[in-house]
């Protein structure tokens, strides 16, 4: 999804040595797509075939990212990315959280850290769908990097990333708030986080709390902060 925000702009193609190609993100009703990744499934089968995962895992970590990981409930249990994934309570902490999220799927077209077209082809894009306009890309750009010109990258970001009614389609919550600037503190943080594991209160120790929220949320609190708290309010 946030990705596709992109194809609205024109593309860019850019090389080491200041060529620059123009180039659609998309084809018409093809469905073929700059941004093309492989399906969560498909990611998790590649994750696990050392042919084409590369030694050690080194094409996982050049397309995917230092953040890839591949998802470990691949036949369709529902719920496990509602558990693992919950949905935030706020803005604040839905940014927080994302920090700890992991990605899932790998693309075909570029790596995900650098946003580059890699200086040869992954072992997956073999077997992908699209036989023209995704093998194209390799044929003729092999290491040039994603471009948006000046202006639309200003104009993206306006639209998209500072537009608080965007970032909830981010994540499955309706209850965003309003992004403000600044760094929340972290108690305040931490207390949005504890109430929204535990509404009604927890009977454990509180080190099982520390490392529900480290786990959960990356939010690293001492066990005596976490005791000031106060209980969480009933409509929280």
């Amino acid at each position: 999804m946030f990705l596709s925000t992109l194809d609205t702009f024109p593309h860019f193609l850019a090389s080491a040595d200041g060529l620059i190609s123009s180039i659609q993100p998309t084809v018409g009703l093809s469905g073929s797509s700059l941004f093309l990744k492989a399906t969560v499934f498909e990611s998790t089968v590649i994750a696990n075939d050392p042919s084409e995962a590369g030694e050690d895992g080194s094409w996982l970590r050049r397309m995917g990212s230092e953040r890839f990981t591949p998802w470990p409930h691949p036949y369709g249990e529902t719920k496990a990315w509602q558990q693992i994934y919950p949905a935030p309570i706020s803005s604040k902490l839905a940014l927080e959280s994302l920090k700890q999220e992991q990605f899932h799927t790998l693309p075909f077209t570029f790596e995900r850290a650098r946003f580059v077209v890699p200086t040869e082809t992954p072992p997956w894009a073999e077997d992908v769908i699209d036989e023209h306009y995704i093998k194209t890309i390799f044929t003729h750009f092999l290491g040039r990097a994603f471009c948006l010109h000046k202006a639309h990258a200003a104009k993206w970001r306006t639209s998209h990333i500072k537009n608080p009614e965007f970032l909830k389609q981010l994540g499955p919550s309706s209850t965003f708030d309003n992004v403000s600037p600044g760094r929340p503190r972290k108690l305040e943080l931490a207390y949005e986080a504890y109430c929204a594991l535990n509404p009604n209160g927890h009977s454990g120790p509180w080190k099982v709390v520390r490392r529900d929220l480290s786990i959960t949320f990356g939010i690293q609190v001492s066990e005596r902060t976490l005791q000031r708290m106060k209980n969480c309010p009933k409509n929280y």
